[in-house]
C-alpha cells in the first residue's frame, strides 16, 4: 500500500490495474447525494450504485459502511448487527483525517490511504456476489465500476476485512 495518501481518480485507477481488478470509469458532473447520482442516470446498472458513510461509535471505533443506494440505514439496527453503540456520522474532518478524501467523494476506494486500519468496512449484503458495483474513485466526478470479486481482491489487498451486514 502507498505511505502517501491517494488523492486523485488516476492514482486509485492505476492501483486497481495494478493489482489486477478490473474497472471500468465514467465521467459525469459533480454528484454529493444519491438523490443526485440517480437524477443524472449516468449510464450504469441502478443495481450496483452505492451510498457510503463514514460513521463513528461511542467508543471512538470507526466504520466505512457501504450500502446499496436503495437501502434504508438504520443506525439503531446497524450498530446492533456490528455489536457498537450510539453510532453517528463522522465529521468531514475525519474523512479527511481516517481516510484521505473530501466530503462527497467517500468509497471503499478510500480504504487505500487508511493504512493503520482505524476504520472498518461493512458491506451491504445486498451487494455481495454482484458484477457491477459502482463507487467515486475519490472524486465525485466519476464513477468506477467493479465487481465484488474485485472488491474482495482490493480489501484483501489493503489489509481491510470485508464485513457483510444484513441492514
Amino acid at each position: 500500500m502507498s505511505q502517501k495518501p491517494l488523492t486523485e481518480a488516476k492514482e486509485i485507477l492505476q492501483l486497481l490495474s495494478d493489482i489486477g481488478v478490473e474497472h471500468k470509469t465514467l465521467e459525469h458532473p459533480a454528484t454529493f447525494t444519491v438523490a443526485e447520482a440517480e437524477k443524472l442516470r449516468i449510464g450504469l446498472s441502478s443495481a450496483g450504485e452505492t451510498k457510503n458513510l463514514l460513521l463513528r461509535d461511542k467508543k471512538k471505533r470507526n466504520f466505512l459502511l457501504t450500502a446499496s443506494h436503495s437501502t434504508e440505514v438504520d443506525l439503531i439496527h446497524l450498530s446492533e448487527q456490528i455489536e457498537s453503540k450510539r453510532l453517528s456520522f463522522a465529521r468531514p474532518e475525519r474523512l479527511e483525517e481516517f481516510l484521505g478524501i473530501k466530503p462527497g467523494s467517500v468509497s471503499a476506494f478510500a480504504l487505500a490511504n487508511d493504512s493503520n486500519h482505524d476504520v472498518e468496512f461493512w458491506l451491504d449484503s445486498n451487494l455481495v456476489g454482484l458484477d457491477e458495483i459502482h463507487f467515486h474513485p475519490l472524486v465525485n466526478t466519476m464513477s468506477t465500476t467493479i465487481s465484488f470479486q474485485g472488491l474482495q481482491k482490493f480489501c484483501d489487498y489493503t489489509g481491510h476485512k470485508l464485513n457483510i451486514v444484513d441492514l
